[in-house]
């Protein structure tokens, strides 16, 4: 089964990932960050991030990024160059981001404008058209800013379902993955189990062993005291029979 979803940045890592990908930049990173939350919030839950290892790629928080990236160096041995096809799709993560940074500026330089006031009978025609332009609230900024936003969103989880089909990642190969994890799950404990339970049968025999030396002890002890006894008796008859005599 294919291990990884690119969706135009983000990485959604499969249970069975490895997860050795190095996303490149710190922009592709976050980016995927964005869309996971993004994903989060339609779906209610992150179906492909079970095995998210922030020492290794796939971060399930921008401070699991940023405390990577501070300490990249020292995992760049254990790092793989993200595949050819991922790339591509990173790339074209950029470009959207670019896009809408890009149209967010824009619309930012628009709100700032001021409407300027005139002199009385002195305006030319610039000035009253400058006059004329009202600036858009900072109602309708954030507005346009909000829907730049959505509309980037929903490119990317269209993105991030063109490649769940292309890859064959679907309900049922998610839901024969839980539960071959829940199956090694079982038979992992089932073993331990087992293990417990041998140990348990070597205590009650170390036990049962100890109690029988020390019966057998407590026997030995006892038939040597009663020989004891025997040969205390034996010689207090004697010494009764050398009185008696003449």
């Amino acid at each position: 089964m294919e291990g990884i979803a690119e969706c135009a940045g983000q990485c959604l890592t499969h249970a069975f990932t490895s997860p050795r990908v190095c996303y490149g930049t710190m922009a592709q990173c976050t980016a995927g960050i964005a869309a996971q939350s993004n994903w989060m919030s339609v779906t209610g839950h992150y179906p492909l991030l079970q095995d998210a290892k922030p020492a290794r790629g796939y971060y399930n928080t921008p401070d699991d990024c940023e405390a990577f990236w501070h300490t990249r160096e020292e995992f760049e041995g254990d790092l793989v160059p993200m595949p050819q096809d991922h790339q591509e799709a990173a790339r074209h993560a950029d470009e959207l981001l670019a896009e809408v940074e890009a149209e967010k500026r824009a619309k930012g330089k628009k709100g700032k404008k001021k409407k300027k006031g005139g002199g009385a009978g002195g305006a030319g025609p610039s000035q009253e058209t400058e006059e004329g332009a009202e600036a858009p609230s900072e109602a309708a900024t954030a507005e346009a800013a909000k829907k730049a936003e959505e509309e980037r969103m929903i490119r990317l989880l269209e993105k991030c379902h063109e490649e769940r089909i292309r890859l064959g990642i679907t309900a049922e190969s998610q839901a024969a993955a839980s539960a071959e994890v829940a199956r090694a799950e079982a038979r992992a404990a089932r073993a331990e189990a087992r293990a417990a339970l041998r140990r348990a049968d070597l205590a009650l025999e170390g036990s049962e062993t100890a109690l029988e030396e020390a019966a057998a002890a407590a026997e030995a002890r006892g038939a040597a005291a009663a020989a004891s006894m025997a040969r205390a008796v034996a010689a207090r008859m004697a010494a009764d029979a050398a009185q008696e005599r003449p």
